[in-house]
């Protein structure tokens, strides 16, 4: 490599990565080019092509806690998904699935990992895995306690493992992980010829926060129905919601016109008005 080429390409390469594809990319997808370009700058190096090490010329992408804003859909949009599972074999799995990712908002992993026995049928409560050792008792409501009764008896193909959830063709295995769980999820969007911002199953989990926000919910109540570990995780949501609520907009925009007082009580009402409340069909 000459000498004058040399000297200006880590700037450049710095500058390039910096200001182009790093800001657009996601950060996961930045990370995992980053590392690539850095092994192959250090392969470089010891092979001989390039004199110095580049990789320490490669900046990290930017990464910043709670700088994103999280998708969630509107209860008639979880209402319109719901509404087109089909009274089928699959379409029983898909209703369950989707109303424990809706209304109870579990994780996809968790769904996927759930077994028969952690369903407590008399005392109505449903524990909850995640991960090897870590176990959490939720209350069933009556309507996912249904949609899991009619597929169990009516959906659910025979098999030996004690997960609830099978792949519907053979061989009849549990799912690995939520990876089945967020295409089911997906499948479900285009069946409701819906296109939101984020398809995964994570966009549910999301929509009940930000529903339990509108209703007058306070964070701390969020985070015990959701199980963060850390209140921090749960602080995103007040900005999800002043994202989307159009009355939230208007009443800031009027709060430097008004006593604090007023302000705090038109707010107070706007988040007891709202009411969370999802139909369960006739039929699954």
């Amino acid at each position: 490599m000459p000498k004058s080429y040399s000297n200006r390409w880590p700037q450049q390469m710095s500058s390039s990565l910096s200001g182009g594809w790093q800001a657009a990319a996601a950060p996961r997808s930045a990370n995992r080019v980053v590392s690539d370009v850095r092994t192959f700058l250090r392969s470089a190096h010891h092979r001989g092509p390039t004199r110095i090490d580049l990789s320490g010329c490669i900046p990290s992408p930017a990464n910043w806690s709670l700088s994103s804003i999280p998708k969630a859909l509107g209860e008639d949009q979880v209402r319109r998904v719901l509404a087109h599972c089909d009274p089928t074999a699959n379409g029983c799995r898909d209703y369950a699935i989707i109303l424990l990712l809706a209304r109870l908002g579990l994780r996809a992993g968790e769904v996927a990992a759930m077994r028969l026995d952690d369903i407590d049928w008399r005392a109505g409560k449903l524990s909850v895995r995640n991960g090897e050792t870590r176990q959490d008792c939720m209350p069933l409501p009556h309507d996912v306690g249904a949609a899991l009764a009619a597929y169990l008896s009516q959906g659910r193909p025979s098999s030996s493992t004690r997960h609830v959830f099978v792949r519907a063709q053979a061989p009849r295995t549990p799912f690995s992980s939520g990876t089945a769980i967020a295409s089911i999820t997906r499948r479900a969007f285009l069946r409701a010829d819906m296109d939101p911002p984020s398809k995964g199953a994570h966009v549910l989990r999301h929509s009940l926060a930000t529903q339990m926000l509108r209703r007058g919910a306070s964070l701390a109540e969020i985070g015990q129905v959701l199980r963060h570990r850390q209140q921090s995780t749960t602080m995103i949501m007040p900005r999800s919601i002043s994202h989307r609520c159009a009355p939230w907009h208007s009443l800031a925009g009027r709060c430097a016109m008004k006593s604090l007082r007023q302000a705090v009580l038109e707010y107070l009402a706007l988040r007891r008005a709202s009411v969370l409340n999802f139909a369960t069909p006739k039929t699954v």
